[in-house]
């Protein structure tokens, strides 16, 4: 019956979805042959020439043979749930069809296919992909999938019913339901994780069920327009780094995919900052790596960095670590703006030369290859930009004195609101590293199963939301302010103001009163790097009727002294960073410690706030000037100088 009612509902798909079909694929259009999903046959031999001439790609490509030699005797996946997901088994079940897939068709080794087939059969005999969380499905049904397309002229024909028949029933019939289609309507990485698994799906199946498909493809069309109005902001992404890396990844295998089959992308690369996309998510990655090895050691034990060669603006749900990034030779290639690969390559080339097994972690690696067959690794030239600034719920500035030099500053702030997908109080908040040390850090979020499992309510976004309480959460745990003890305010937003950058000064200033206001009537935070010598953190607060208790923030996994009421010296890795701080009130410098009172709070072993109180009598204004100078420099201009706001 179960199976009827699922034959029945595939059968209605064109009626359901033809009210949200945009003008898109028609059932009757004849598409490639399969392989037909990202790489076509006619393709391979490209990618080959382009493997034999690139020792980079020569390189990465045996390390992922390699990696497919060591799946061979690994037991087949199964339905492991952990909470409320199974995404853990659909990502690596995505990685091993992937990569065997992969080294099937580029070596054409029988053992590589066999062991595909074993994980692909697995997978499609699980009782359900988990529909409940549906990046579980969409993650399950591109790995089936792909698996499918490019293996499908070696599987048996009862090998190809069955895995069709789960790619129907698990993944392409699940997102019909209302109780799990919800992401269609989203604007954020669900609706692009979603959206790209099922149209792989639908692709694979298309000459099954043409209309069916088209259909699916139409919707999918129509519904990814959503969340690609968000990098409307100069590309800038409001989820973040690793949200980025998620979301903007299916994107573009969703657009790849339709450009593989239709050579052309029905206008959605022309999503107004689609395409300079890449560039905010360049800028997103600190010092380079030769500095950062300065600081590894420390750092991977706070962070729990897998490869530490460098640290991204990590605020909202995201780690510090950066990785390997394929969709960036995408961007690259279509834009023809090479320096989008620049660090990259370095990456590469480092990850290889280690024989970093997290390299062949990202389940995606196989389309680093394929997005490089037409992008030429000559030329590369360092980006020339030091400033970006994005505006939108995660409004933010990144600046750097230099992309390459072992001493350079860098500087990521923080504006927009709290109220945004994967949001944290953090609004005015920085990081901040010189030397190849991160002096100034973000904690990240915490495991959300770690506090599921605790009963916290972790994706109610109200002002008095238990998410609020978890201990890096809220502006308490971040480099930012509080007044009288009180968290920001949910609803509050601070855009990015007055962004300068000319000779000797790179900064930005915020309205952060929307945040405050019931505890002042007003907050401004100017941020920015000087002559290229030092930071300066720039705080005007005005108070109404009553007196105001200031907090000035500093998370950071260095070690503090407190030298004097106006100074902080921190220490790593035989490096020093000198706050200094000086303003219209009195001060006290201050160190606090990061342990938690919650016992569902993760340890912050290794880590320690430092920073200044002070009070701000009623109907006032005062000011204070922070800076944090790198090593033995000193300012060669009084801060009075510096115009901020």
């Amino acid at each position: 019956m179960k199976q009827y009612i699922q034959l029945i509902m595939l059968l209605l798909l064109p009626v359901v979805l033809h009210a949200q079909s945009l003008s898109g694929v028609s059932s009757n259009e004849v598409i490639p042959d399969h392989p037909r999903l990202l790489l076509l046959k006619a393709e391979e031999k490209i990618l080959k020439d382009k493997i034999a001439t690139e020792p980079l790609l020569k390189n990465l490509h045996e390390e992922i043979i390699l990696e497919c030699n060591r799946m061979l005797p690994l037991s087949v996946l199964t339905r492991n749930q952990q909470g409320r997901r199974i995404l853990h088994t659909s990502r690596e079940a995505i990685r091993r069809i992937f990569y065997l897939s992969y080294a099937f068709r580029l070596t054409g080794d029988g053992k590589y296919f066999k062991r595909a087939e074993k994980e692909l059969l697995a997978v499609a005999a699980l009782s359900d992909w988990n529909p409940s969380h549906f990046l579980d499905v969409a993650e399950m049904t591109a790995a089936v999938s792909v698996g499918y397309d490019w293996l499908y002229h070696e599987l048996s024909e009862n090998s190809r019913k069955e895995i069709a028949s789960a790619i129907r029933s698990k993944g392409l019939q699940p997102s019909l339901e209302k109780q799990y289609n919800g992401w269609l309507a989203g604007n954020n990485n669900w609706n692009q994780v979603c959206n790209g698994g099922i149209t792989f799906g639908a692709l694979a199946l298309y000459e099954l069920q043409p209309e069916e498909s088209a259909a699916l493809v139409n919707r999918a069309l129509e519904s990814i327009r959503r969340p690609m109005t968000v990098y409307v902001n100069n590309g800038a992404y409001p989820e973040g780094y690793g949200y980025w890396i998620y979301g903007t990844t299916y994107n573009v295998l969703f657009i790849n995919m339709l450009e593989t089959i239709w050579k052309k992308d029905f206008g959605l690369c022309e999503a107004p900052g689609f395409l300079n996309t890449a560039t905010f998510m360049q800028h997103m990655e600190g010092t380079a790596k030769v500095v950062n090895k300065l600081a590894v050691k420390s750092l991977e034990r706070v962070t729990e960095s897998k490869q530490a060669n460098l640290q991204c603006f990590n605020f909202a749900d995201n780690g510090s670590s950066t990785v390997i990034n394929p969709v960036m030779y995408w961007f690259a290639g279509k834009t023809k703006n090479l320096s989008l690969i620049w660090r990259e390559l370095d990456k590469l080339a480092t990850l290889e030369v280690k024989k970093d097994p997290s390299l062949t972690k990202d389940r995606y690696l196989p389309m680093l290859l394929v997005w490089s067959k037409d992008v030429s690794f000559r030329n590369v030239k360092t980006p020339a930009e030091r400033m970006y600034t994005g505006q939108g719920k995660s409004a933010l500035a990144i600046m750097r004195t230099s992309w390459d030099s072992d001493h350079s500053i860098y500087l990521g702030v923080k504006g927009g609101t709290p109220n945004e997908s994967h949001g944290h109080m953090d609004i005015g908040s920085f990081v901040m590293e010189a030397d190849g040390i991160r002096w100034a850090m973000d904690f990240g979020a915490q495991d959300y199963h770690s506090l599921e499992s605790k009963g916290i309510d972790l994706w109610n976004m109200k002002q008095e939301s238990p998410r609020w309480d978890v201990f890096r959460y809220n502006n308490m745990a971040h480099n930012t302010l509080t007044i009288n003890g009180k968290k920001q305010i949910i609803a509050g937003h601070a855009p990015i103001e007055n962004s300068t950058e000319k000779r000797g000064q790179m900064s930005v200033s915020m309205d952060l009163t929307p945040l405050y206001e019931t505890e002042v009537s007003s907050l401004k935070r100017g941020a920015g790097i000087i002559n290229d010598e030092y930071v300066l953190i720039r705080d005007e607060v005005r108070t109404g009727n009553k007196e105001a208790s200031v907090r000035w923030n500093l998370l950071t996994a260095a070690t503090p002294e407190l030298i004097d009421d106006h100074t902080i010296l921190l220490s790593m890795d035989n490096r020093k960073l000198t706050i200094k701080a000086n303003g219209t009130v009195s001060l006290k410098s201050k160190i606090w410690s990061t342990e938690s009172p919650h016992d569902y709070d993760t340890s912050n072993a290794g880590t320690t706030f430092v920073g200044f109180e002070f009070d701000v009598p009623a109907n006032t204004r005062q000011s204070i000037d922070v800076i944090l100078i790198p090593g033995d420099k000193q300012p060669v201009m009084e801060c009075s100088e510096i115009q901020l706001f």
